[in-house]
């Protein structure tokens, strides 16, 4: 039988629950009280006998110390006063019996595990033993035991006196429950007859009633509940308003609208997304995981995103679907919903779809960004690079200055260092807007890696182990060695810092086809025959926002002082120069990869060997050189640099000028020329003009970029005639006597 069935009446369950609460409430009290009385009975009489065994062990001193058996046995007699006392032993010091009571006893039972001064219930009785000691050697021990029926009698009594209390509290529990259900209840039903006419009728009023119009807790509580079913009512309606209308505008909206769970799993979705992500109904979705939508190899990156929602962070991304051979093109959001207390407890995602062309047009815009970025940092650069040459020509004839100080010779050293961080940051500069002076050559990569090591595992720390991977018969391609290797060392830095000291970067190449397909969804690759370069790393990841910004110029997450913010910007320029892509592939918390493709080279199968013989004094001469420079300063500082190596110099500020020197001067060996000139004639024309009329003489042309490709027919023409600015004194020296005495380097040849 149930104790509380469904049926049971409001007043009825009133009724017991009065009771049981008053019944358990007292009984509890009774409880506690008897328990304590108990407790407190116990300890005083454990208190007694364990004083009694005590005042007995003293008495025994003087008998066992003279050895007086009758004395002790006197002693134990004392105790029969105690009734509770069942026997009592004196042992002497070797455990032997000395005296007992009663005086018969034979066989005392002393437990076993009862030490020497201790005491223990057992089994109704209490075993008290005590040493007895003379001035702290022990003569003995005293051993009682007493009977705990007096704590027994006390446990019986506690116990008639709590049912009595029990079946007292009952009976005023019953009589206490009878008088306070009645007003209660009845007043309760009233409210729960007026519910359910409510609920039956929605056109029902509730009326005035002996409830309503009382002045008590319960005629308020009726008033409240007539309120709160009006307001209720009333926001009924209002709710089902607002969600029609919030339903017809998603159902309207001309993007699509999904619910996710914080499983993953798709709660709805409107009529747009249904189409878009190729949905027939909304009932097919079954919670079903969002990432079934997408194609396999987005997911791994967009489930990163989902994990950065739930942490409450908005992302962006787009991805590609396909239906019935149809691509479609969509742009995406996460974006978290909140509840009351600020969780996240669902992500929404937006998607918009797009078209092949729409997402051209994007890829673009993000192209133009770049290339109007690049054209201002190169036009910077080239001249911050004329200043810069003027200043280290300068500072490398002062240091030829025997009459300085050594003081002034330190300063200008300090100077020149200065001078040579600025010419690096300014060739950075360059290597991103893909305009500096490239010298290329047929490369090898997996030789300029093997090279590159030891320099790799110095730069990054030694708990970071560097796994090379090469594949055998690797293409070839034709890149700067120089360029390259700054841009492995630099993504390489980058790992390095990424990994935060520990880890694991891992350097592959392999040969790689690049099909129109995948050129399509990368902007900027070209289908064809690669190079592939890919550096990996085990380091944090790179966030969707950090992600679109790495290869923009002074863009850096280092702290200030840390980094410039070149290092993937020269990076970027450099895989632009040989014509090739860069393609990254990063998961939060897994690490990051970065793929290069450099083009293929035909036709070729050796590599040059990297390296050069180092001079060990300057490369004089005596020949005419014809220098070329708009540059005023410049050209003043080339021409003194030249006249002190022993060639004879003829200067010129432009084309037009150049080519009139040219006329008066038959006997000029080299043409030492700027490219970027005003006056309506740039180097490569002026360069182009002499080898026409005089193939005999040798060109060398200078500069920090250049905007002129190479013409067909004459590949090597900017690769080994181009002087790249800043250079130093020795570098000027150097390229002038190669360029006179290299044949086959010349351009006429």
């Amino acid at each position: 039988m149930k104790l509380w069935p469904a049926s049971r009446s409001l007043r009825s369950r009133l009724a017991v629950i009065s009771m049981i609460f008053s019944l358990v409430a007292l009984t509890i009290a009774a409880g506690f009280y008897l328990t304590r009385d108990y407790t407190r009975g116990k300890a005083e009489f454990l208190y007694r006998l364990t004083i009694l065994t005590q005042v007995t062990a003293d008495n025994c001193r003087a008998s066992l110390a003279f050895n007086d058996r009758g004395l002790s046995e006197s002693t134990l007699e004392t105790l029969a006063s105690e009734p509770a006392i069942l026997q009592a032993v004196l042992l002497g010091s070797d455990g032997d019996v000395v005296a007992s009571y009663p005086s018969d006893l034979e066989n005392p039972d002393i437990p076993a595990d009862l030490g020497g001064d201790a005491s223990l219930f057992q089994k109704g009785v209490l075993h008290l033993s005590k040493p007895v000691k003379l001035g702290g050697r022990v003569l003995g021990k005293l051993y009682i035991q007493t009977s705990a029926k007096e704590l027994q009698d006390l446990l019986v009594q506690d116990l008639l006196v709590l049912l009595l209390v029990s079946l007292v509290a009952t009976v005023i529990a019953v009589l206490l429950a009878r008088r306070l259900q009645l007003p209660i209840s009845g007043s309760i039903l009233e409210l729960v007859d007026m519910a359910e006419r409510l609920r039956m009728d929605e056109d029902f009023v509730p009326e005035p009633s002996s409830g309503e119009t009382r002045s008590d807790e319960i005629g308020k509580l009726a008033r409240a509940f007539i309120d709160i079913f009006a307001e209720v009512r009333s926001r009924q309606i209002a709710l089902q308003d607002s969600e029609s209308r919030h339903r017809t505008l998603v159902e309207a909206a001309p993007f699509g609208i999904q619910e996710i769970d914080l499983q993953g799993r798709l709660i709805s979705m409107n009529s747009a997304g249904l189409g878009m992500l190729g949905m027939p109904v909304e009932s097919e979705l079954e919670k079903k995981d969002y990432l079934s939508i997408l194609e396999p190899e987005d997911r791994e990156a967009v489930s990163q995103l989902f994990a950065d929602a739930l942490n409450g962070k908005e992302s962006e991304f787009d991805f590609s679907k396909w239906e019935d051979g149809k691509q479609t093109y969509i742009v995406s959001r996460f974006v978290p919903l909140r509840d009351d207390q600020g969780h996240v407890d669902k992500i929404m995602w937006l998607t918009q779809g797009m078209t092949q062309r729409e997402a051209l047009q994007t890829q673009l815009r993000e192209a133009q960004k770049m290339e109007a970025v690049g054209q201002l940092t190169g036009g910077i650069a080239h001249d911050f690079n004329n200043i810069l040459t003027a200043v280290l020509g300068n500072l490398d004839l002062l240091e030829m200055d025997a009459a300085l100080s050594e003081e002034s010779q330190e300063r200008i050293t300090a100077i020149n260092l200065a001078s040579q961080r600025a010419a690096d940051l300014t060739r950075q500069l360059l290597g991103f807007s893909r305009r500096n002076v490239i010298h290329v050559e047929n490369t090898d990569i997996n030789r300029v890696i093997s090279g590159m090591e030891n320099l790799i595992a110095r730069s990054i720390t030694p708990e970071i182990s560097v796994e090379l991977h090469f594949i055998e018969d690797l293409w070839l391609t034709e890149v700067d060695p120089g360029d390259f290797q700054d841009t492995l060392l630099n993504l390489s830095l980058n790992a390095r810092d990424a990994m935060a000291g520990h880890g694991t970067l891992t350097i592959e190449t392999g040969n790689t086809v690049l099909d129109a397909d995948y050129c399509d969804q990368n902007s900027g690759a070209n289908p064809g025959d690669y190079v592939e370069v890919a550096i990996s790393d085990t380091g944090t990841g790179i966030d969707q926002e950090t992600l679109d910004h790495i290869f923009e110029p002074f863009f850096t997450t280092k702290v200030t002082g840390k980094g410039s913010g070149l290092g993937l910007a020269m990076v970027f320029g450099f895989v632009q120069r040989t014509g090739g892509s860069i393609k990254v592939y990063t998961q939060k918390g897994v690490g990051t990869t970065f793929r290069i493709f450099l083009p293929r080279i035909l036709g070729d199968d050796t590599a040059p060997n990297a390296g050069g013989d180092n001079l060990e004094e300057m490369p004089r001469g005596t020949e005419t050189v014809l220098v070329v420079d708009d540059e005023a300063q410049l050209r003043k500082l080339i021409n003194y640099q030249l006249i002190k190596l022993g060639y004879k110099v003829v200067t010129a500020g432009n084309g037009k000028e150049a080519l009139e020197r040219l006329a008066e001067e038959h006997s000029i060996s080299l043409l030492l020329s700027d490219v970027i000139m005003p006056g309506g004639m740039n180097g490569y024309e002026l360069a182009e003009i002499v080898m026409e009329h005089s193939p005999e003489i040798k060109v060398l042309l200078s500069s920090g970029f250049t905007e002129k490709a190479t013409k067909d027919g004459e590949p090597e023409f900017s690769n080994h005639n181009m002087l790249r600015k800043p250079y130093t004194y020795f570098e000027l020296a150097q390229r002038v006597r190669d360029a006179i005495d290299d044949t086959q380097r010349s351009v006429a040849g």
